[in-house]
């Protein structure tokens, strides 16, 4: 049996430095399995296939998922590990624009409240969801508002990112890219995990392999940031009221958590 001074003379891949890799070009297998040699040479015992700004292969393509594979081979043949990481950039969810891209009901949504003097300004909110006078007390509508004014709860968009509350959502996310990489990927990489000889740990998570849609259920954080444009305590009690009654999802946290499943842990944990 090594000595643990032995171990640490000559650690297994396991115990070695594993970089987050860029991929931020056009993406050439020959010249990805150069790189991973000479990370293999300096002493790394795996690595993360990171998509960044500056890629120039379709990420989740043919050609992508042929480099992967290339890369896969690579490590196995290198003793190395091997890690998929869920985005094309980061945070994790929006599938690379493709989950967003199916428009406002995936796309993040953000609760503000506004003081307004009258109906006609109330009018000007686009995604209005209640008015409410300056006590906190819901009105009927806008029409209803008292001479001195109210608030004015709706949502902003930002178009950009997805509604990690809504489970619908973050379905559609699992499915175009962890399903993707299920799909496309060899039978015997896909099966990955920690208690196999297989050099492809999955999807950068806490855990090996994939998260499946029939093995576990996504949730979302229960959390929500209310960001008035002028911080009252009417205002602070009426977003609370808007948030109690589940009118709307709201969201604020980067992370996504499933039963078995952390997306983009590497990046997101904290933020």
């Amino acid at each position: 049996m090594l000595t643990p001074y032995e171990i640490a003379k000559t650690p297994p891949s396991c115990n070695r430095p594993v970089p987050f890799w860029s991929w931020n070009d056009k993406l050439e297998a020959e010249e990805c399995v150069r790189q991973i040699e000479l990370m293999h040479e300096q002493g790394i015992g795996g690595f993360f296939m990171h998509a960044r700004g500056g890629l120039l292969t379709e990420y989740l393509s043919k050609e992508w998922f042929e480099v992967t594979n290339a890369c896969i081979q690579a490590a196995e043949r290198l003793g190395m590990n091997a890690w998929a990481y869920d985005e094309d950039g980061w945070p994790s969810g929006f599938g690379g624009g493709l989950v967003n891209g199916k428009g406002l009901t995936y796309q993040q949504k953000y609760l503000r409240i506004q003081e307004v003097k009258d109906a006609k300004e109330v009018a000007e909110f686009e995604h209005r969801i209640a008015v409410y006078d300056k006590n906190g007390q819901l009105l009927a509508n806008a029409d209803s508002l008292p001479s001195d004014g109210g608030l004015v709860a709706y949502f902003k968009v930002n178009p950009y990112y997805v509604d990690t509350l809504d489970g619908k959502v973050i379905a559609e996310f699992l499915h175009s890219t962890h399903e993707k990489y299920y799909e496309v990927l060899p039978q015997p990489e896909r099966k990955a995990s920690s208690r196999t000889n297989r050099r492809f740990r999955g999807m950068a998570r806490r855990g090996h392999s994939f998260w499946r849609p029939n093995t576990a259920k996504h949730t979302a954080m229960n959390c929500c940031r209310v960001s008035p444009s002028s911080s009252t305590k009417s205002e602070t009690t009426i977003a609370r009221r808007v948030i109690a009654s589940g009118c709307w999802s709201l969201v604020s946290s980067r992370r996504i958590s499933c039963t078995r499943f952390r997306t983009g842990a590497m990046h997101t944990a904290g933020s």
